[in-house]
């Protein structure tokens, strides 16, 4: 019994620790999980006390009888599964088959796969925290008692296959009432007056003006015919300087990465799912070949909910700094951050483990994905170690002659000093005079979703208080603007709403959403989450009957609960009796009352069916089904579109897709149906197209590429429209030739 057993959940660990270890420790992999609650049933004994039963997973026989045997031949076991409560779980269990050499088992904690971060573990060895567990244990029960009771409910009640969870289905509620909120919202008209404005005494220095008051009160300008009359006020009116205001602001570097803020940052810069970012995070954690160096950790941990920085890593970074930047950029001590109340301060953020792997350095050991992620983050530990961007702001107010006298505002600014945006050169541009948080998801709008003023420049001519001006370019222009709804969910935005909301924690984001979106309550168009019919049909009988379980803040309150328990100030038992007693009554009540089925109006009228216009199915249509008469519905399946019968699976006709709309040609009684080509073009060419049910040689000659939808044109009443996909979003499109009227599908 001479060398060391270390055992890590991952296999890609293995070959980085063995480098660093040598032949003194054996390194073995758990991969993931040995142990969990069976699939077939509930596994959770209620009436003992919420006792779990758990099993080893099917193919973990002989991983656990490897590690028994490796255990048997070694002095010291180190279970060093991921420094999380996931990651304890695991070292809990495999522990547990060990009970025989438990004296010998102890826990290790790496914060990062590097030599010293395996060096530093190995020094600060632990014992189990039951604690820590005994919290990962609490959601592993609570969550099982809600998805095992409310499942069967849904399949009942609502749709055979459904599922339900604890946190998910909170999130998706917030998604449904987004876009409730959206459905809901109704334009306000408004109006913006600017002036193009030069000197008397130079014509070609022309700048614009926002108007922003009149008589000393703030402009509020609500349609057409007072917007003329102050244009027509402004072009007789003389134009002075009233004020020049000039200062500097500064803007903060962003704080280093925490797991919500890097799935944002990557999501929406890069364009990958939250899923995805952490994979790859994972990998550059557990370790990547970087040539001669052989297997490196290239981050530290990437579950953390904390912005703390070892010593070291900051002076390391400081000495980067100056090289890379000089001495004017590096203050005089070093940036710290404030942390959550629930970060755990064990952790650090999320960081490069070395200043020696630049991306440049290691780019071409890497993926494009997994070089576009470390260069991130590499990015950003450097910026938040540097002194903030400096910005010079000139603000300019202009009044006019005569009655009213109206005031105008032009603010310009420009970077006096780069500051940490010199390391992040991709960061967002600030708009002038707007204060934000640092490392915000970009801005959709302010309040009132009026957006941003269009007279906000980086460059403006030399102006002094009481110089003339003049109205010059296209002098005064009124335009009419309406108020937005608010946007919907990305996953980035939908991350920084859960977190804001203490909905979850960094280790369950990128699950949540994959979740839903595989269980087909909300799907992804042009990056944004939509939640289906079916989606928002189950938050509605959920919340219904289950209001506590669906209530924001009650999840959020349950969040802190489960934390606490680690940090023994409560107890499981007390939490999952509190929770479980009322959330049973309620599933027996709700097996009595909860509506059956899911209705065509109940369809119909969910918001999530209008508000899309038929970009996703299933869209309710004319035909019958020819085996029970019921009207066919418009599905999106593997192989494009499709009729089916709505009593599925007890009805399983289908047909090929049918707009369920007249032919628009004058004379024509045909249908537009879909037409799939007989010789389509290889590689990416069309197969189908739609066109009249009489198309042919001596047919019906009308054709279109865009797909129809049976919605009415509330322009002309039509009975048909199309949808035409275009960058950024989608429009509905009446196919009346003398009407043609469109309307955005907001996306």
């Amino acid at each position: 019994m001479t060398e060391a057993l270390l055992i890590v959940e991952s296999p890609t660990k293995v070959k980085t620790l063995t480098k660093y270890l040598g032949k003194d420790y054996k390194v073995l992999a758990s991969m993931g999980h040995i142990k969990d609650l069976p699939k077939t049933k509930m596994g959770v004994d209620i009436e003992h006390g919420f006792k779990p039963e758990y099993h080893v997973i099917e193919g973990k026989k002989k991983v656990i009888q490897r590690i028994k045997k490796a255990a048997e031949k070694s002095r010291v076991i180190y279970l060093a599964p991921d420094p999380d409560r996931e990651g304890e779980a695991i070292a809990w269990h495999i522990a547990q088959e060990l009970e025989e050499n438990r004296d010998r088992v102890f826990r290790v904690l790496f914060n990062e796969i590097t030599r010293k971060g395996v060096e530093d573990g190995l020094k600060n060895v632990q014992n189990l925290d039951p604690h820590k567990y005994e919290s990962q244990q609490a959601r592993r029960i609570l969550d099982r008692l809600v998805g095992y009771e409310l499942s069967p409910l849904l399949w009942k009640k609502v749709k055979r296959g459904l599922s339900a969870g604890r946190v998910q289905s909170v999130a998706l509620r917030i998604i449904v009432d987004r876009e409730k909120g959206i459905f809901a919202f109704v334009p306000i008209e408004y109006w913006k007056i600017t002036c193009d404005l030069c000197k008397a005494s130079d014509e070609t220095a022309a700048f614009r003006a926002l108007v922003t008051q009149a008589d000393g009160k703030k402009l509020e300008i609500p349609d057409a015919r007072s917007a003329e009359k102050i244009r027509t006020d402004l072009k007789g009116a003389t134009f002075a300087v009233a004020g020049v205001k000039e200062q500097q602001r500064r803007r903060n570097p962003p704080p280093p990465f925490i797991t919500s803020r890097l799935q944002q940052e990557a999501t929406r810069k890069l364009y990958l799912s939250a899923k995805k970012v952490m994979q790859i995070a994972q990998s550059l954690y557990e370790g990547v070949e970087i040539g001669s160096e052989g297997a490196v950790g290239l981050i530290t941990y990437m579950r953390t909910d904390s912005t703390r920085l070892a010593a070291d890593a900051v002076e390391e970074c400081r000495r980067h700094i100056v090289r890379s930047f000089g001495e004017g950029a590096l203050p005089p001590a070093p940036n710290v951050y404030p942390q959550k109340k629930t970060a755990q301060g064990a952790h650090e953020a999320i960081r490069p483990t070395s200043m020696e792997f630049p991306p440049e350095r290691v780019r071409q050991y890497l993926s494009e994905d997994q070089a576009q992620v470390y260069t991130m983050i590499w990015n950003r530990f450097v910026a938040c170690q540097m002194k903030p961007a400096v910005y010079h702001e000139t603000k300019v107010t202009i009044r006019t002659g005569g009655t009213p006298v109206y005031q105008l505002e032009v603010v310009g600014s420009s970077l006096a000093f780069e500051g940490w945006l010199s390391a992040e050169p991709d960061a967002k541009p600030v708009p002038v005079a707007k204060k934000e948080k640092e490392g915000d998801e970009e801005g959709e709008g302010d309040e009132e979703g009026k957006g941003e003023d269009e007279t906000r420049l980086s460059h403006l001519p030399a102006l002094a208080e009481r110089d003339p001006l003049t109205l010059c370019g296209q002098g005064a222009q009124a335009m009419q603007k309406f108020t937005k709804p608010p946007p919907r969910f990305t996953e980035g935005s939908l991350i920084k709403e859960l977190e804001e909301k203490g909905i979850g924690r960094p280790s369950t984001y990128a699950t949540i959403i994959s979740t839903i979106v595989d269980r087909q309550y909300v799907r992804k168009f042009k990056y944004r989450l939509f939640p289906t019919p079916l989606g928002e049909i189950v938050v509605n009988r959920l919340v219904q009957h289950f209001p506590e379980v669906m209530d924001v803040e009650f999840t959020a309150r349950m969040e802190e609960s489960l934390d606490q328990i680690e940090s023994k100030t409560a107890s499981s038992m007390e939490i999952l009796t509190d929770f479980y007693k009322p959330f049973h009554r309620n599933i027996e009540e709700a097996l009595k009352t909860m509506k059956a089925g899911i209705g065509p109006e109940e369809y119909r009228n969910s918001c999530a069916s209008g508000a899309a216009a038929g970009l996703f199915g299933p869209i309710e249509v004319e035909p019958q089904c020819p085996r029970c008469g019921k009207k066919m519905v418009l599905k999106s399946g593997r192989f494009g579109f499709f009729l089916s019968c709505p009593d599925y699976p007890r009805c399983k006709e289908s047909l090929p897709p049918y707009s369920g709309s007249r032919c628009p040609m004058p004379g024509c009684d045909g249908d537009i149906v879909e037409i799939k080509l007989k010789n389509p073009t290889k590689g990416r060419g069309r197969r189908t197209f739609y066109g009249c049910s009489k198309y042919g040689d001596n047919g019906c000659k009308f054709t279109i590429w865009d797909t129809p939808v049976r919605k009415k044109c509330p322009a002309c009443g039509g009975e048909s429209m199309v949808i035409k996909k275009e960058k950024g979003g989608a429009r509905l499109v009446c196919l009346n030739e003398a009407c043609k009227h469109t309307q955005e599908i907001p996306l």
